[in-house]
């Protein structure tokens, strides 16, 4: 079921997007472009050939962070190139396909969108059958249906196997589910052919993404079941060489590109990180919180308590511990755009092991009713969340507390509701208080990014109301998505901005954006200016309208 889910996902976004379907841009278009670099154009270096890539397909839509200059003046690709080992079959496909059709042979089109696109799940659907069989070694069948379903449909995961998938955290998924795999075997049957491909999986982890080094606690922690652990290892000394030869081998390719590119066999990217004061919003903060917006994750966590009887019980210990701390220790702890925090669904393999014993533990105790009923409310809260962000109703990157809770489980906000993820002043029994004062006006007006278009004189007898009210109805011809309102309500000097584009604001139509203001109650008058930010921008106001609240 959770397979067919996922396809579900995957061939709903085609079928949505049609020939609009990009998978090779922003953060993806860093690891893919190794793959065209090397194949099609033999140009890694000056990379000439992709101004013109660009200008036809706008996939980065921002400045060129994906590659910068080194020393010696040629590009290096700033991310590292394991994932393009993943595309690379289905860049093939797409290149037969484009060379059988009328579409480019360019890397770009149509077919290596749909192919790359594609190839999360024939990865991950034949290894999320091995974690299950590998779960079954441990855990009764019904446990791990329950954690599996937890574990893969009540979490982002979801949203990074599927539409998001093309990231590294899908295949590295893949990467986490055979490490836990081999790691048991070895330790039941230590084979150098075993040590060896433990090698080879963690060094091409590190390949995708160099912090997934903290893979190899994973084996290196796991406890014997017979004997002890390090007489085992005593006792096959030279698996430890395997082990590192099969990473070195791995990495190899890495140190080849960039000797080639820089002429220096290790060149660092650069990455900064904050070990002694780690950021704690990345599990529990507003914007995008790992427990806040996918709270079953906070099952992975209290599932450590429940294996203490397990073989693999330090490893997953000491990896969890070291994972979530490396990953909120990083400088850019949102982790770009993202649902929740995406930087930890790559482990969710062995965050799935504490959560399988949990689930045993509940199901053979009074609690096992809670779990049933439990399950389905997180499935479906997170399936609702997972649309809602695509939609952009759950924001990529500008969430806050106020305005989760406006929307929380709504798929029909309101403009006043989108206007809270960029400001904080709400009123929230606003439609109790009666209208103190009421301003229209109707007549249509040009907008262009000079002129104040609303620059309205507020004035109140008493000048006691602190509330009002605003309504704008604007169309955009120019500079929709580069836009923002600005408004200022004099004396004060406080500025709020309002982006055009939104979840509910569409180009080349009337959209209607509304939000609160504050007045300065110890003066009779207060000045509403409002004008847009952009020189460039084009536009019409159809109609605004104020309303002041009366206080209480």
């Amino acid at each position: 079921m959770i397979s067919l889910l996922l396809v579900g996902i995957q061939l709903t976004t085609i079928l949505t997007k049609g020939d609009k379907l990009k998978a090779t841009t922003f953060d993806v278009l860093g690891y893919y472009l190794y793959v065209p670099s090397f194949t099609i154009y033999d140009d890694c270096k000056d990379l000439a050939w992709y101004p013109e890539i660009e200008k036809k397909y706008n996939l980065q839509g921002s400045d060129f962070y994906q590659a910068r200059k080194a020393d010696n003046g040629n590009f290096v690709f700033t991310y590292y190139g394991g994932l393009s080992l993943f595309y690379l079959p289905f860049f093939l496909l797409g290149h037969i396909i484009a060379l059988l059709s009328h579409f480019p042979a360019d890397g770009f089109s149509y077919p290596y969108q749909l192919c790359i696109f594609l190839s999360p799940l024939f990865y991950i659907i034949p290894t999320i059958f091995l974690l299950r069989r590998f779960l079954l070694f441990y855990y009764k069948d019904l446990t791990v249906a329950i954690a599996l379903t937890i574990g893969l449909v009540a979490t982002n995961f979801v949203q990074y196997s599927t539409i998001d998938g093309n990231q590294t955290h899908a295949y590295l998924f893949v990467l986490y589910i055979l490490i836990l795999w081999y790691s048991r075997k070895w330790h039941l049957d230590p084979q150098l052919k075993t040590s060896f491909l433990l090698g080879i999986i963690t060094g091409f982890a590190i390949f995708c993404r160099p912090t997934e080094a903290i893979m190899l606690f994973i084996p290196l922690l796991w406890l014997a079941t017979s004997y002890n652990k390090w007489e085992l290892v005593k006792n096959n000394k030279k698996h430890i060489g395997f082990v590192f030869l099969g990473g070195t081998l791995a990495l190899l390719p890495q140190f080849l590109y960039w000797h080639h590119a820089t002429d220096q066999w290790i060149y660092d990217v650069g990455s900064k990180w904050y070990f002694l004061s780690p950021y704690f919003r990345v599990l529990f903060g507003w914007e995008k919180g790992w427990f806040i917006y996918t709270p079953a994750t906070i099952l992975f966590v209290l599932g450590l308590w429940f294996i203490k009887d397990k073989d693999f019980r330090k490893s997953v210990w000491t990896f969890c511990f070291l994972n979530l701390w490396i990953i909120m220790a990083w400088s850019d702890w949102r982790y770009g755009g993202s649902y929740s925090c995406r930087a930890l669904v790559q482990s969710y393999p062995v965050f799935i092991l504490a959560l399988a014993g949990l689930v045993e533990a509940a199901i053979s105790s009074r609690y096992r009713y809670a779990l049933f009923i439990l399950t389905p409310i997180l499935v479906i809260v997170n399936l609702f969340q997972h649309y809602q962000y695509n939609e952009t109703i759950l924001h990529y990157k500008g969430m806050n507390k106020l305005y989760y809770q406006q929307v929380f489980l709504d798929l029909s906000p309101s403009p006043l509701d989108i206007s809270l993820l960029n400001s904080d002043l709400y009123l929230s029994n606003y439609r109790n208080y009666p209208v103190a004062k009421q301003f229209k006006q109707e007549d249509i007006q040009s907008i262009n990014g000079k002129n104040k278009f609303v620059n309205y004189k507020i004035t109140q007898d008493q000048h006691k109301n602190k509330w009002a009210l605003v309504n704008l109805a604007i169309l955009t011809k120019k500079e929709f998505w580069n836009s923002n309102l600005i408004i200022q309500v004099s004396p004060s000097e406080e500025i709020l901005s309002f982006p055009l584009f939104n979840a509910l604001t569409k180009e080349k139509e009337i959209n209607t954006y509304e939000f609160f203001i504050q007045l300065d109650t110890s003066i009779a008058t207060n000045q509403l200016k409002i004008h847009i930010d952009n020189d460039a921008y084009a536009g019409r106001l159809d109609n605004w309208e104020l309303q002041v609240l009366q206080a209480e």
